[in-house]
């Protein structure tokens, strides 16, 4: 009998590291598999696996070393296997006896959410290969222009005759993502101080998946060099359209910046604005929906931003983000002689060119308006370099300077001086980072008045004198001659 045990033994341990090797090579060729992400587009992916097989436990599963906490803080403090007693209950109620967890679909996301971090590379296309074996794996997904929601999907076995094969199947999941790019846009690139200018925001309604239980929607908008233009009531009115045909105007309250920007927000969550958007039932997700709103020009150089996100400091560009730039045209016109000397005193008024409008502008010659009445216009006057700077005019628009009023001893010019705009970039590249006012130059000469001969004076009494006498000479010498020839 000691020598049968002996043999048993003997074959039993042979067994034993002849399974190992073998075991071995079965999970090299079952456990590989892929993951089809759907709705994939131009995304990159990477994955960790975070609950493997583990047949020693209650369900036969458990959670890969270190991804344990981020579920027990998301879930409270609860153990691992009543955490995932409860995923298993949450995909299939009929197979466990384990009780649905409290709130699981936003603890489920908060453990997602605090993983997904921790992913640092996203280099694989779909499909993703995938080498851990059955269990759940949490997929991150990056792309120019999205934000993905972590995305988690079971990996099953094969199963031949009712029991498993020890082959890993084939998985998909479809990816949620929303646009974080934003278009904003303005009609008019180079404008004028005192016009009005409309900007369009363009963007895309996110799609919130069913665990996503805050579902916020919120737009601000700060803008500089410039002041929103405000109704009746004193508010920015919001014009909103998503989608083809739905549309509809909203106001809000604009708030005064201390470091002297202007901002407004809009809260287009459902229970701040009338469900407009549906978003708890993503009625509108992934249509476009656009942004539109006035604002009155002020300054030389208009910086305009919007962010697009959940309302908080951490989410408030979730959506995305951008800025748009216009600016405006600072003028300066030199009066001179012919002998190139500055002339101060000459009075001038600015008209568009080829128009009967005059400008007016402020105490300190910013462009307040257009008048069509030459008397209205304000008169600028040279100063003692010979020179007039104003402020708020359009790079892209013809102006003259006309003269009303030359200086003392001078002529006034009739021919208007032209504005002579400085090159710039197409306003298509205006950024922000470099954006100076456009500079414009316009120049004019006098001339002094001409010198008249003189008229009057004494010159005329003598000639008058000179004739009188001649003539009583000449009557003197007729009675004389008379005299003598009836002698």
């Amino acid at each position: 009998m000691k020598k049968v045990f002996a043999v048993f033994l003997s074959l039993a341990m042979v067994l034993g590291m002849s399974m190992t090797a073998f075991a071995e090579d079965d999970t090299t060729a079952g456990n590989s598999t892929t993951i089809t992400i759907n709705n994939a587009g131009n995304g990159t992916f990477g994955y960790v696996q975070v609950i493997e097989a583990d047949p020693a436990t209650d369900t036969g599963w458990n959670f890969v070393e270190g991804y344990a906490d981020d579920f027990t803080t998301a879930f409270g403090g609860a153990d691992a296997q009543t955490i995932i007693k409860g995923m298993i209950y949450a995909e299939n109620p009929q197979a466990t006896e384990g009780a649905p967890v409290a709130d699981f679909s936003t603890k489920y996301a908060n453990a997602l959410a605090s993983i997904v971090n921790t992913i640092s590379t996203t280099s694989s296309s779909s499909p993703i290969t995938v080498t851990g074996g059955a269990g759940l794996y949490v997929i991150k997904g990056s792309e120019t222009g999205f934000s993905y929601n972590p995305m988690a999907v079971f990996v099953g076995m094969n199963y031949e005759s009712g029991k498993p094969s020890g082959v890993v199947t084939s998985a998909s999941v479809d990816a949620k993502k929303a646009p974080t790019t934003i278009t904003k846009e303005v009609n008019d690139k180079v404008v004028e101080v005192s016009q009005t200018v409309t900007y369009t925001v363009t963007s895309t309604v996110p799609f919130f998946p069913d665990q996503d239980t805050n579902r916020f929607y919120v737009m601000k908008d700060t803008i500089s060099g410039a002041k929103y233009k405000l109704n009746a009531e004193g508010k920015v009115e919001v014009t909103v359209s998503a989608g083809t045909d739905h549309t509809k105007t909203f106001t809000a309250d604009p708030s005064d910046n201390s470091d002297g920007t202007q901002s407004f927000t809009l809260d287009l969550t459902d229970d701040k604005c009338d469900s407009f958007l549906n978003l708890a039932n993503n009625t509108y997700a992934n249509q476009t929906i656009t942004f539109s709103y006035d604002a009155v020009i002020t300054g030389m150089i208009i910086d305009n931003d919007v962010v697009i996100g959940d309302g908080t400091n951490e989410g408030e560009d979730k959506y995305g983000s951008d800025h748009e730039d216009v600016i405006s045209g600072t003028v300066t016109l030199t009066k001179k002689n012919t002998e190139e000397q500055v002339l101060p005193g000459a009075v001038f008024v600015v008209q568009k060119t080829d128009t009967q409008e005059y400008a007016t502008f402020n105490n300190e010659n910013y462009l307040t308006g257009w008048v069509s009445d030459l008397d209205s216009a304000t008169e600028l006057t040279t100063n003692e370099s010979g020179t007039i700077t104003v402020n708020g005019l359009a790079p892209d628009t013809g102006y003259e300077f006309k003269e009303v009023q030359a200086p003392d001893g001078y002529s006034i010019n009739e021919t208007n001086a032209e504005v002579v705009w400085d090159s710039f970039s197409n306003p298509a590249d205006i950024d922000k980072e470099d954006a100076v006012p456009i500079k414009g130059t316009a120049s004019m000469t006098d001339t002094k008045l001409a010198s008249l001969p003189s008229t009057g004076g004494m010159g005329t009494i003598i000639f008058t004198v000179g004739g009188i006498v001649i003539m009583a000479a000449a009557v003197v010498l007729f009675f004389a001659v008379r005299r003598k020839n009836e002698r």
